[in-house]
């Protein structure tokens, strides 16, 4: 008979570190802080791993990492650094992660792109986080207190809610603490007005046309078909795109876009159009990220087509389409 040596057990301590290790790359603008566990029958609940975490006032956002709202909470929440992170609101945004392209750290850090802002932000690669907060509906704002869950909300007019309930906390500790009006708006950031996934099932939009040779699976569409052509018209102002190369290859492919048949005009091109060296407007390829393609068009000049370049020596896969609308600023 051999006998095995039984493994050393897990302190509480080494627990933690390993769950941190994991966790660590993830996370931007601190250590790990909570994690979420399996209760049982898949039913999770986030736990911090630091104890500091719920003596604190924390706003937690979740959003989805591929849509309007991902692209732009970051300016939302610098307007709430500005009103209240003396006052040590304490804010924490986690994006959530819908595709396994983006389930690695390469990936996770190249969509977090570099910016200016204190808070902080977690990649939930696993959907723990999200699973805990029941994060069905999106974008969801939860506010805690002292460990003390002080509002939970998603849906219209998460802005002027969040922002109240903020105020309030604050004057738990301070009754005459003079604040700014609440904030119902931001002007200038982009929010969700329709999330269309291209798969193998029929995307439910009007007026979605597909040409050339398309390959469909439940999470995507691609192609190497240099004549194929994506066509639609935009519900919103704002047009995006989810979209990267399939393979890793010399060649980049890139998109090219016309707007009612011609090319757009500067005022609607979007950050991630630029012009090539042979003076068309393209949108390169060259990373995984949903990429911006027209902003500010009128309701009357909608009718968008995108076309593909390169794709024969390297396949282009598109993931979905978003469309969104600018926030307006009160007056």
């Amino acid at each position: 008979m051999i006998w095995n040596k039984k493994q050393k057990e897990v302190t509480p301590e080494e627990a933690l570190a390993a769950a941190r290790e994991e966790l660590s790359p993830y996370w931007f603008g601190s250590d790990p802080m909570l994690i979420g566990l399996d209760q049982g029958n898949g039913d999770y609940r986030a736990f911090p791993l630091y104890r500091e975490f719920v003596k604190q006032l924390w706003l937690i956002i979740i959003v989805d990492s591929t849509s309007f709202w991902g692209s732009s909470i970051l300016e939302l929440t610098r307007e709430w650094e500005t009103r209240y992170r003396v006052l040590s609101l304490n804010i924490l945004i986690i994006y959530a992660v819908r595709y396994q392209f983006q389930k690695n750290p390469t990936a996770a850090q190249k969509w977090i792109e570099e910016a200016t802002t204190t808070c902080v932000r977690c990649f939930d690669v696993n959907s723990h986080l999200v699973d805990a907060f029941h994060g069905d509906s999106l974008p969801k704002a939860l506010l805690f207190k002292e460990g003390k869950k002080l509002l939970e909300f998603s849906g219209q007019n998460w802005i002027g809610e969040v922002d109240l309930h903020i105020q309030k906390a604050l004057r738990m500790t301070d009754p005459g603490l003079p604040l700014f009006p609440v904030l119902k708006v931001v002007g200038g950031i982009s929010y969700d007005v329709q999330s269309i996934d291209l798969t193998k099932r029929e995307p439910k939009m009007r007026g979605l046309s597909l040409v050339g040779k398309w390959t469909y699976d439940e999470d995507k569409i691609w192609t190497n078909d240099p004549e194929a052509k994506l066509s639609f018209e935009s519900p919103g102002s704002e047009v995006s795109i989810l979209a990267r190369a399939r393979d890793n290859s010399d060649f980049i492919p890139f998109l090219m876009i016309e707007l009612n048949g011609l090319p757009p005009y500067d005022s609607v091109r979007g950050r991630s159009l630029r012009v090539s060296e042979t003076s068309d407007l393209i949108v390169t390829l060259n990373e995984s990220k949903l990429f911006h393609l027209l902003t500010g068009l009128a309701p009357t000049e909608r009718q968008v087509m995108i076309s593909f370049r390169n794709v024969k020596e390297s396949p282009v896969e598109v993931y979905g389409l978003r469309f969104g609308e600018r926030m307006q600023a009160a007056d």
